[in-house]
């Protein structure tokens, strides 16, 4: 439609004072159709030359667009649970590790020793336990005396699974199958490592995600399923990867009134994209009717709203548009202008100055 945008060019003169009246109820009035705000200037009123263009309708953006930091389809840090001196480490970063793959080693004396004297006691209790109800059905013993011994074996059990874990605890493992993406520098032989300690992240390089925010005019036209692609120029060029939105969310960022939309896509790169990588996104949008769409260069600032200069019959017109996505040097106009509109492009800063 860029064609037909150009070949509606029209010079036109439009009348402006120089020295306009401030006062809206004395200089001028709301037009009762359009609701814009009009000025009539007077015959002594000189002539500033400007451009104008027919507003027509084109093929809306098939594309919503925006950009992201890629993200490994799981990441986790592998987290401390333990506390003691570092005996081996069995990783490096860029390595891929399986999920319970041992990653490191904390010296285990303490915690193995403690384990076997829990699983002694605990075993002592079982066996006492085992007696006293052999006694009770004999007659020889109390209810109440296997009441007892049953629940301190019951403690005595769950003493050795605490101390169990802990010296488990001690052998560091994967969480999740991936490529091993941070270490933590402290992390050495031979170093104090300490309970809650990050060791490092693990990131699943197999798929990627990517989060972007969207406005709520565009959230709607998606679903979950809905076809994307994503340029990582660092990575992959000007290639675009196949993708698709995996989730949306069902309310809005309170302090930014976004969207957050979810992508997804399998590693197409050959193990080159990286989590941190920033990227470009592009949805497809179901198909619409024609749009209207003015010249970005028709807007201008007024207060905290876009406006443009509309002629019509030998006056000007500021109106404010309800503006919808760009399409590179066109904006898509939802409300306030018309099919057939003449907007101006060229020589408003004049009319600007003067227009109030």
């Amino acid at each position: 439609m860029q064609g037909r945008g150009d070949a509606s060019r029209i010079a036109l003169l439009a009348l402006v004072t120089g020295t306009l009246c401030l006062g809206l109820v004395s200089c001028g009035g709301k037009d009762t159709i359009s609701g814009a705000t009009v000025w009539e200037a007077p015959e002594e009123a000189k002539k500033v030359a400007v451009e104008a263009v027919r507003v027509v309708k084109g093929t809306p953006l098939s594309f919503i667009t925006g950009a992201g930091v890629v993200e490994g389809i799981r990441e986790a840090w592998t987290v401390s649970e333990t506390e003691g001196i570092i005996r081996e480490i069995r990783f490096q970063i860029g390595q891929w590790v399986e999920k319970g793959q041992v990653l490191l080693q904390v010296d285990d004396t303490l915690k193995r020793l403690e384990m076997e004297r829990a699983k002694v006691q605990l075993e002592s209790a079982q066996i006492e336990l085992e007696g006293t109800e052999r006694l009770f059905q004999q007659g020889g013993a109390s209810a109440s005396a296997v009441a007892r011994l049953r629940g301190a074996a019951s403690a005595a059990k769950a003493q050795y699974e605490l101390a169990k874990k802990a010296y488990e605890d001690c052998t560091v493992r994967a969480p999740i199958s991936g490529v091993v993406a941070v270490q933590d520098p402290s992390i050495t032989v031979g170093s104090f490592l300490s309970r809650g300690t990050r060791i490092l992240r693990i990131v699943d390089t197999s798929s990627f995600r990517l989060e972007l925010s969207v406005g709520e005019r565009e959230v709607g036209e998606l679903q979950v399923g809905s076809r994307a692609f994503v340029r990582a120029p660092a990575a992959c060029g000007e290639r675009k990867i196949q993708a698709e939105v995996t989730a949306i969310g069902g309310g809005s960022d309170p302090r930014t009134g976004a969207y957050t939309v979810v992508l997804s896509w399998k590693d197409s790169c050959n193990g080159r994209l990286r989590s941190g990588m920033s990227a470009l996104v592009e949805i497809e949008r179901p198909r619409r009717a024609p749009v209207l769409l003015i010249p970005t260069a028709s807007l201008v600032r007024r207060g905290e709203k876009p406006a443009v200069f509309v002629a019509r019959e030998g006056k000007v017109e500021v109106r404010y548009p309800v503006l919808g996505p760009r399409q590179g040097t066109k904006v898509e106009v939802l409300q306030g202008i018309s099919e057939g509109d003449l907007v101006l492009v060229s020589g408003m800063s004049k009319l600007k100055s003067e227009v109030p």
